[in-house]
């Protein structure tokens, strides 16, 4: 049984069953929708000023996928986009953006609309802007294969890693990952600084370059990299690896995830669905605010893809916005300047929209993004889920609170000391309950990602990818936290639940022992 089920048996089924709890337990305002119709943070113009999305025909642009936070500035809700550039498919310019109304030099040319209403929003070009709040934050993993196949390319590829990495640096926000693959994850290090990325390629030559791992949470790495083979032969699998990434790594919250993937061979999942590329297809697998994955490809392009046998890699870029550079065997004549991964990095935008108050309900709303150039030559349109959330607030400048959530704050053993659990229907709450105070509920977590709660012995595996806990306990039995608040001390964790018309909340604050 896990925590949720021992804590809340009873209560969850009672308000099913009944639709309703005592008013009095209601929180304040609860209920309280805001409806901003001024221009106010931020000089975001309102709602009343924009115009709707427009219906566009042959699409022939992607837009990347992307990032999105909701912040809260000036008192006022406001959400926050971050996007990598939108290429020109005709002449392989970058598209400058530019949000409501017009003026000398511009004439409006993206839209953003919720659940079809249409929003006021400012763009902001993340170079051309000093302002350190509206530059974008970008976590780039390098997924290699280091197959006996790719000897002649290794050190070309760690070499263009090494200077195209350091170009990055100097200009932008940006952390860097690698991940080393065949059937197997053979090696890879966390999200870290480009000089320990260059020092992690520098240990070796060839493909040994990126075997092995390496940072401080290498061993936890490598122990949870077993779970991700697809064959002990080298038969290579990017999406294995990829998967790895997103589920292992320490992505910063906030942050644009970049995926580059080298290799020369097909994706070979081995029959596993989850394995395969179409698993980034799905927005219920992979979410846009997962990443986009950009492919050099240095193989034979002409074989013919059977799905979950033999698949074409550079599909998951197709599947997120990204770009695919074919090179040579040698990857002679290529630098990863010339990806396009690199002028969507020095394009980037941030997007900010207000008036959210409403849609902030526990509910999956959806988002669309419209690109339509004045001339009408450059079409895209994105369109993606998002449950608006409101962070969690603290006014204390306790210097705690400033800790990144990592694993290092999370391993070791906590007690619960209160457990809220709300109950919506319609987007209204209808009843909450606050207990723990008084009760010994104890759980761990340990540096093999291994979960115990006490109270019952149950035991699952947990990971950490930014700010999502991730509790396994079977195969049909997941938990997956938001983590609000995790310091060497504290943690306060959140999660959702829906049945029918009813939203179930809980949100768990725990002390370290």
């Amino acid at each position: 049984m896990n925590i949720i089920k021992s804590i809340y048996s009873g209560i969850k089924a009672s308000a099913f069953l009944l639709g309703v709890f005592s008013l009095s337990s209601c929180l304040e305002n609860g209920d309280e929708t805001i409806i901003l119709e001024t221009d106010t943070v931020m000089g975001i113009p309102s709602d009343s000023k924009a115009d709707p999305n427009p219906v566009i025909s042959n699409p022939n642009a992607d837009i990347p996928n992307i990032q999105y936070i909701t912040e809260k500035i000036d008192g006022q809700y406001v959400m926050r986009i971050d996007m990598t550039g939108i290429q020109d498919p005709n002449t392989k310019e970058w598209l400058k953006l530019f949000g409501i109304g017009s003026n000398e030099e511009s004439t409006q040319n993206i839209w953003v609309s919720v659940d079809n209403k249409p929003k006021g929003f400012i763009v902001k070009n993340t170079i051309d802007n000093e302002d350190n709040n509206r530059r974008a934050m970008n976590d780039v993993v390098f997924l290699v294969d280091n197959s006996g196949s790719m000897s002649e390319e290794a050190n070309a590829i760690a070499r263009d890693i090494i200077n195209w990495a350091q170009k990055l640096n100097s200009t932008l926000d940006v952390k860097f990952g690698c991940v080393g693959y065949d059937g197997r994850i053979r090696g890879a290090i966390n999200l870290t600084s480009y000089n320990e990325m260059s020092d992690y390629l520098n240990r070796s030559t060839g493909t040994s370059r990126t075997v092995g791992f390496s940072g401080t949470d290498a061993d936890e790495l490598e122990y949870a990299a077993s779970s991700y083979t697809t064959s002990y032969y080298e038969d290579e699998c990017g999406t294995a690896a990829l998967r790895f990434a997103d589920e292992q790594f320490t992505f910063r919250n906030g942050a644009n995830r970049i995926y580059i993937n080298f290799t020369d061979e097909p994706n070979y999942p081995k029959n596993q669905a989850g394995y395969s590329v179409l698993f980034v297809s799905d927005q219920n697998n992979w979410n846009t605010s997962q990443g986009t994955i950009h492919t050099v490809y240095s193989g034979n392009r002409n074989f013919v893809e059977t799905i979950y046998i033999e698949e074409y890699p550079w599909k998951m870029s197709d599947y997120t916005g990204g770009t695919t550079l074919y090179a040579s065997s040698s990857f002679t004549g290529v630098t990863l300047d010339d990806l396009p991964v690199t002028g969507a990095l020095q394009n980037s935008y941030v997007i900010h929209f207000t008036n959210i108050k409403e849609f902030m309900d526990g509910k999956v709303h959806q988002v669309k993004i419209t690109v339509l150039s004045e001339d009408g030559t450059v079409r895209g349109e994105k369109i993606f889920n998002v449950i608006f959330k409101e962070k969690e607030e603290d006014d204390t400048n306790d210097e705690e609170d400033s800790e990144d959530i990592s694993k290092d704050n999370l391993i070791g053993d906590w007690k619960v000391e209160t457990y809220l659990f709300e109950v919506y229907k319609d987007g209204k709450l209808i009843g909450s309950e606050v207990e723990g105070e008084g009760e010994d509920i104890l759980e761990s977590f340990s540096s093999r990602g291994i979960y115990v709660y006490h109270n019952d012995l149950t035991t699952g595996k947990w990971t950490l990818s930014s700010n999502k806990l991730t509790i396994k306990y079977s195969e049909n039995d997941t938990e997956v936290w938001t983590i609000t608040k995790l310091t060497s001390s504290e943690m306060v964790r959140e999660l959702e639940e829906s049945e029918g018309d009813y939203v179930y909340k809980y949100k768990i604050t725990s002390k370290k022992l």
